[in-house]
């Protein structure tokens, strides 16, 4: 048998990230998911960002923006 597992992104999640690209908010998604996991998730959203895998020592300082992070969790449906 096969299972498939999928990720679904709350309906107003596209058009909130959307409203902040147009008012020149740089977007940064910081995931521990696979990089092809989280450009699903972008696509989803319908933005045009490119996925970059950064290291854990380019994270450094990441505790100082936690203010301005939201987590990916909630962006999801609850299933």
């Amino acid at each position: 048998g096969l299972v498939s597992l999928r990720d679904t992104l709350r309906p107003e999640v596209q058009k909130t990230l959307s409203s902040f690209v147009e008012a020149g908010i740089q977007l940064k998604i910081i995931s521990g998911d696979h990089a092809e996991t989280v450009a699903a998730l972008v696509k989803q959203a319908g933005l045009e960002i490119g996925i970059k895998v950064v290291s854990g020592e380019e994270l450094t300082g990441i505790y100082a923006l936690q203010k301005h992070l939201v987590p990916l969790d909630d962006l999801l449906e609850d299933n």
